[in-house]
C-alpha cells in the first residue's frame, strides 16, 4: 500500500478489492521475466478445465480423495475418479516437494503418465512410470491412469 505521500508502505493488503489499479494492475514485463512460471501456470489451468476429476462438487465426490503421504519434505496425494464423473482419467497423484526434498522417492503400483512436472525432476509430460519416481527440492508432479 501507498501512504498520503505515494511512498510504498511495504503493508500488505489482505483485501485489495477497492484499491486502485496501482496496486492490483498486473505488470506484464513481469512475464517476460517469468515466462517459465507463466506457463506452468497455463498448463496447471488447463489440466484442471480439461479433467473433471478436478472439478469435484459434492462431498461424496470429494471423498475419493486421499493424502498418501504427508511428511517434511513432501506430500502425495491421490484421488480416482468418481462413478458419477465422468474423465478420460481414472486416478491422479500429485506430488508437491518443498525445500528440503533432495533426494526424494516415492513408490507407485501399476503404470502412470505424467502429466505435469516442474522443478528438480527428470521426469517429462507423457513420460510412462512405473516403480520408484525420484525428485528433488521444490517439484510438483502430477501423474494420472486411464
Amino acid at each position: 500500500e501507498k501512504n498520503e505521500k505515494g511512498e510504498w508502505t511495504g503493508e500488505y493488503s489482505h483485501n485489495s478489492y477497492n484499491l486502485s489499479d496501482e496496486v492490483n494492475a498486473i505488470n506484464w514485463d513481469e512475464k517476460i521475466d517469468n515466462i517459465e512460471t507463466f506457463e506452468q501456470y497455463k498448463a496447471l489451468i488447463k489440466i484442471n478445465r480439461e479433467h473433471a476429476i478436478y472439478q469435484l462438487s459434492t462431498k461424496e465426490q470429494c471423498a475419493n480423495y486421499q493424502v498418501l503421504e504427508a511428511n517434511s519434505k513432501y506430500v502425495m496425494a491421490q484421488i480416482t475418479t468418481p462413478s458419477d464423473v465422468t474423465d478420460t482419467w481414472s486416478a491422479a497423484t500429485m506430488i508437491y516437494a518443498n525445500a528440503k526434498a533432495t533426494g526424494s522417492s516415492i513408490e507407485l503400483t501399476g503404470e502412470w503418465t505424467v502429466a505435469f512436472a516442474s522443478g528438480n525432476t527428470t521426469l517429462k509430460v507423457n513420460d510412462k512410470v512405473t516403480g520408484t519416481v525420484s525428485f528433488d527440492e521444490y517439484t510438483m508432479i502430477i501423474l494420472y491412469q486411464n
